[in-house]
């Protein structure tokens, strides 16, 4: 029998591609544990409490909050404040890129040399990702929700318990998807907030505009011809607080989305220095 390709037709009949589909029914083998995530992320926690860091990290506080930081401040709802808190560290230590110096991760990874091989891929996997705006195509209460991502405009079937019970078809949120989480399906971890669907249009303007590259960068790399796909770029490092702006200035419904992954009913944004 001839095996089925990822972007081959579903033998299901539904019209979409078998990696979309019915291959989720069937997922890999997990590259890690829950504990091969939670370990290195306080290993991170630990790192940028030392001396050499506070300072970057207050300085990357400033750029994530900026103008919404006394709103933060105000908030009256713990849920809110340690998701907003957990957004942070993952922006922190996966996105942001200081001035002349490496990402939190990637020096972390740099200079580790006992970490497990199912830390080590957590770690680079979560440093691919950032946060995305997403539109919910479907939502299996219980189950999973299937996320159409409004700037690439593909679409990515997560494994989702909680969440999925309380999202609807057309609603509007941003999320970091892991490809492949501690139960080897495509998992949300480190942020997922739900945005009003009025603000779609405008919100997906302008993280285009800003995650655009700056006319001085591209003369730079034309007159120097390098790739563009050489230079770090800096959309992963600015959609984080732009949605996270937009959802404390314009929350959803009373109480924020539950912390936690459905899948393994573990913390998935939760407090790790600020608890």
């Amino acid at each position: 029998m001839k095996k089925i390709g990822r972007n081959d037709p579903c033998p299901c009949g539904n019209g979409r591609k078998y990696k979309k589909c019915c291959l989720l029914a069937h997922p890999t083998r997990p590259q890690f544990t829950a504990q091969e995530r939670a370990s290195p992320l306080h290993r991170l926690e630990a790192l940028v409490d030392e001396p050499r860091w506070r300072p970057i990290e207050e300085r990357a506080e400033a750029v994530f909050w900026g103008p919404c930081q006394e709103a933060f401040d105000q908030l009256a709802d713990d849920d809110l404040a340690s998701m907003s808190e957990g957004a942070f560290d993952f922006w922190f230590f996966f996105d942001h890129r200081p001035e002349g110096r490496s990402r939190v991760a990637e020096a972390f990874l740099n200079g580790a040399t006992d970490l497990t091989d199912g830390e080590r891929h957590y770690l680079e996997q979560a440093k691919s990702s950032c946060m995305r705006l997403y539109e919910v195509v479907e939502a299996r209460p219980g189950e999973s929700l299937r996320l159409r991502d409004l700037t690439s405009g593909q679409e990515v079937r997560v494994r989702e318990r909680l969440a999925s019970q309380q999202l609807r078809k057309w609603d509007l949120l941003a999320a970091r998807v892991m490809p492949a989480g501690a139960s080897g399906q495509p998992e949300i971890d480190g942020g997922c907030y739900p945005l009003p669907r009025m603000h779609r249009e405008d919100l997906l303007a302008h993280m285009t505009k800003v995650t655009r590259p700056v006319k001085s960068l591209t003369a730079t790399v034309q007159c120097a011809k390098v790739s563009p796909r050489a230079l770090p770029s800096r959309a992963p490092e600015r959609k984080g607080p732009i949605t996270h702006r937009r959802y404390l200035r314009f929350p959803v419904g009373k109480r924020p989305l539950r912390r936690f992954s459905q899948t393994l009913q573990r913390p998935m944004v939760g407090p790790l220095r600020h608890a």
